[in-house]
């Protein structure tokens, strides 16, 4: 009867040594996991730094960049051209003109950062991290004015053919370009006035050729950013641009996700540069200055015109015996002068 009590005392202080060292063991497993975590390295700054070269992308227009009589040049081209001297690296530039395959290309490391004007939407922001903001800009609609305009005495007469109503897009067919946040407001105005407004994206065309085919009389409202509106005015006296369809929203740009070193490095930057003269001077330049906005109409504008520089003819000679497509090499060209120009 003893002994038998006994073997239950012994086996009750055995069961309960190995549940307690259990318990420990698993406890200590558990604050080791908690107290040592892996963390994935932030290298997106030490990765420019030590290749001495920023890739990013921007998109071919007549304001981000494009070719003058032979010079690279773009409100988008500058900016990255301050940032990339503030680090002392080399700027090498992808000419996106999709926002799908932007994304995928700082998703996929090909490029650091992407500089396209950008709107900040809460959407956006989950795909990628947003700088402090560039500027700030409205969505706006273009339409066409009327057909004799012009002989038209007062505004209020020409007012009364234009669209100054956001209500009054209700049933009206609006185009825009593909995964643009234009859609979103589009789409949000839709149910603020209670009736559908039809959206067609256009997956191949950029903002600028929607605003030329509602020029042309091909579609008849297409939106766009305030800044490029008011420029592509300027050369399509024929448009209006004059109706808002959001607030103020940020322009930034954007970096892969947890590319902190990298996005803090802009954000010091930005907070020098956003309040000096050159900030001021890149703007006006682009956005202001008449004489830099008529660009534009010149043959020599790579974006409106026919010629890239005045050596088109024997660059399109020699690159049939490569057989390359003479605008790229022209291209590579070019950016080859401008990097020599920039190192002496």
């Amino acid at each position: 009867m003893h002994i038998s009590a006994f073997v239950k005392t012994i086996l009750a202080i055995v069961v309960f040594s190995l549940l307690t060292g259990c318990s420990i063991d698993s406890s200590k497993k558990e604050k080791k996991k908690l107290t040592s975590p892996e963390k994935e390295v932030d290298l997106s700054l030490q990765k420019v730094l030590k290749s001495r070269k920023l890739v990013a992308s921007t998109d071919y227009n007549s304001t981000n960049y494009f070719v003058y009589r032979g010079e690279p040049m773009g409100y988008q081209y500058e900016l990255l051209k301050s940032f990339a001297k503030y680090l002392n690296v080399k700027l090498e530039i992808k000419i996106i003109n999709d926002l799908d395959n932007s994304f995928s290309c700082l998703d996929e490391d090909r490029c650091d950062l992407l500089a396209v004007g950008l709107t900040v939407t809460r959407d956006r922001s989950s795909l990628v991290d947003f700088s402090d903001p560039l500027s700030e800009t409205r969505q706006m609609l273009v339409q066409k004015k009327p057909k004799h305009w012009r002989q038209m005495e007062t505004m209020d007469q020409i007012n009364r053919h234009m669209l100054r109503n956001p209500l009054d897009l209700a049933g009206k067919t609006v185009h825009i370009q593909k995964q643009s946040s234009f859609r979103d407001r589009l789409s949000n105005l839709s149910d603020e006035i209670g009736a559908d407004i039809h959206i067609v994206e256009h997956p191949d065309a950029s903002v600028e050729e929607l605003i030329e085919m509602v020029n042309q009389g091909e579609i008849e409202y297409t939106v766009c950013d305030e800044h490029i509106a008011l420029v592509n005015q300027k050369y399509y006296p024929d448009i209006d641009v004059q109706t808002p369809i959001s607030f103020s929203q940020n322009i930034a740009w954007a970096v892969k996700k947890g590319s902190n070193a990298l996005l803090d490095t802009i954000n010091q930057w930005l907070a020098e540069f956003n309040h000096s003269l050159t900030s001021v001077y890149i703007y006006d330049k682009y956005f202001r200055n008449t004489r830099t906005i008529n660009f534009a109409k010149s043959e020599y504008h790579s974006v409106s015109g026919s010629k890239i520089s005045p050596y088109d003819k024997a660059i399109k000679e020699y690159s049939k015996t490569i057989e390359w497509d003479w605008r790229l090499l022209a291209s590579l060209c070019l950016l080859y002068t401008s990097d020599a120009a920039d190192d002496n």
